[in-house]
């Protein structure tokens, strides 16, 4: 939390630094608040198994805007986006396979193909 909190300090230095990103993975509430804490980001990304309700939660706990990473296959993955309307202010869409145990941010290509009737 040092490093992150070191960072964010050095960004807010900038007139125009970089706005902050906290990128979680089925963080609980007490991990979250620490991370806004030293980061003080300006979005919080869901990149785990966070449901609907448990995004609206931490929405409602620190007002900051969601991005939610949605695992990408095949089209039918893509259904999940509805879930999301309303909650996340956007969605990232990431790989979705065999990525040795994580959930994501590998550098996986998924076929964006599947993309071009999402709308």
């Amino acid at each position: 939390m040092e490093t992150a909190a070191s960072l964010a300090a050095h960004a807010e230095t900038s007139a125009e630094g970089p706005a902050r990103v906290a990128l979680t993975v089925d963080m609980d509430d007490a991990g979250l608040d620490q991370i806004v804490a030293a980061a003080r980001p300006h979005f919080i990304q869901l990149h785990g198994s966070e449901t609907p309700d448990r995004a609206s939660a931490i929405r409602d706990r620190f007002g900051l805007p969601l991005i939610r990473a949605i695992r990408v296959a095949a089209a039918a993955d893509l259904e999940a986006c509805k879930d999301w309307e309303g909650i996340a202010d956007w969605l990232l869409f990431d790989a979705k396979g065999d990525l040795g145990g994580l959930p994501g941010g590998t550098g996986h290509a998924f076929d964006w193909s599947l993309l071009a009737d999402y709308a």
